[in-house]
């Protein structure tokens, strides 16, 4: 047998999948982390890193987020603004952007955020459908170009802003309840 008669594939193929096995236990053992940034107001006793939402996320995902939250919009703003595609610190999801079409095209321009709409059918085949079926919806959200840089939080019902009175409290001091808000 010659040397160039030897397929050396096989145990080639055999010897690099032996030694991914050793190597995957070290690279699930990485805890994956998201990097989100975003901006809401300081005072509505919202903490991100331990609300509900986002633990629910992790305990289905296995994904954690790691938080850049301002509270004041100008900084965000100006933060926002500031980055470049060749940033290494790009955060990777913005979360209440407060992203106006200005905005959204120069960040869509420098390549700090990727355009959605070649993605969406196959990665997100839900909200496709909804704005295929609802044309307001893809109107709404994309460029002059057709890019979409930022999906939108629909809603399909209205908040449900509840007053609620207690009636012991409003006899008492000899009131009517209210009759509008």
């Amino acid at each position: 047998m010659k040397p160039e008669d030897i397929d050396l594939r096989k145990p080639l193929a055999a010897l690099l999948a032996f030694a991914l096995l050793f190597a995957m236990p070290a690279a699930f053992m990485e805890e994956a982390a998201v990097s989100l940034m975003g901006y809401e107001e300081a005072d509505n006793n919202r903490v991100w890193a331990n609300h509900r939402f986002f633990e629910r996320m992790e305990e289905a995902t296995g994904v954690r987020f790691d938080f850049a939250r301002y509270s004041d919009l100008n900084n965000y703003l100006n933060t926002l603004k500031a980055f470049t595609a060749e940033d290494g610190n790009l955060p990777q999801v913005l979360f209440k952007a407060q992203l106006d079409p200005v905005t959204a095209q120069e960040l869509l321009d420098k390549g700090v955020l990727v355009d959605l709409a070649p993605y969406l059918k196959d990665s997100a085949p839900n909200f496709y459908a909804l704005m295929e079926s609802d044309q307001a919806i893809a109107r709404a959200i994309s460029l002059e170009g057709g890019a979409i840089p930022a999906l939108p939080h629909l809603a399909g019902r209205p908040g449900q802003n509840i007053l609620w009175i207690n009636k012991t409290w409003l006899d008492e001091l000899k009131l009517q309840a209210p009759t509008n808000l």
